[in-house]
């Protein structure tokens, strides 16, 4: 392959992530605005709101903690619900590592540091075995900065002017209705239907209930109803 080709792999790459990820950016910016917003109501300084999001880049565990901080709870228990509403991520995991499995662990460690619900899925329709570790990569931080750059952008916006706007707004909805719309549009197994309406129905029960916490707990039940209908359908 030549030095031009390479180039041309590159670009292209990195030219597609942009083409792909840009509708998953739009939903970004109310949703990082309502994180900046409960941050502010939080009487927490926007830079170590700010920082906090960078380190963090997980919108919905730094509500969880947040708002777990608000209402008395110890650093102890915001830490711990703001691990258990990650806590998906571990399922994310096994695809992860086989799409970068030639990557040093090291790297890969890196790569997975602004990983995101939607842009895993938009992985997993993206990534064939054509496409080489090299591409991978590339399609893959373009993407992540494309992300993580209008995240912490209107993050200090809504901790700015996100407190003016109506409390029925909900900005906070915002994300899960775009990881939705990607996850119907990726339904293609009888499996996938049914661990999706299954994850879904255990969201609106749990929510009133367990609230950040409903996300992981219907992602586990999901994954369990799918893997068993797969298992039945093998």
């Amino acid at each position: 392959m030549t030095a031009v080709s390479v180039v041309d792999r590159r670009v292209g790459a990195a030219g597609q992530a942009v083409r792909d990820v840009a509708p998953l950016a739009l939903p970004i910016a109310p949703f990082a605005m309502a994180v900046g917003a409960a941050t502010a109501a939080a009487d927490i300084s926007l830079v170590a709101g700010w920082l906090g999001a960078a380190i963090l880049l997980a919108g919905s565990a730094q509500l969880v903690l947040t708002e777990t901080l608000v209402s008395g709870g110890g650093l102890f228990a915001a830490a711990g619900a703001a691990i258990l509403v990650n806590a998906r991520f571990a399922m994310y995991s096994a695809g992860f590592a086989h799409w970068f499995a030639e990557v040093p662990r090291w790297k890969r460690l890196l790569l997975a540091i602004p990983l995101v619900d939607q842009q895993f899925l938009l992985l997993q329709r993206t990534f064939t075995a054509d496409h080489d570790v090299s591409w991978r990569v590339r399609y893959y931080v373009t993407a992540s900065a494309v992300l993580v750059g209008a995240y912490l952008s209107f993050f200090p916006v809504g901790y700015l002017v996100g407190n003016i706007l109506p409390s029925g707004v909900g900005l906070e909805m915002a994300g899960p209705l775009a990881f939705a719309g990607m996850l119907g549009s990726a339904v293609r197994r009888r499996a996938d239907a049914v661990a999706a309406i299954g994850g879904a129905i255990v969201v609106v029960l749990a929510s009133p209930v367990l609230a950040g916490l409903a996300l992981p707990v219907a992602a586990v039940v999901g994954v369990a109803v799918g893997a068993r209908l797969i298992g039945e359908e093998g």
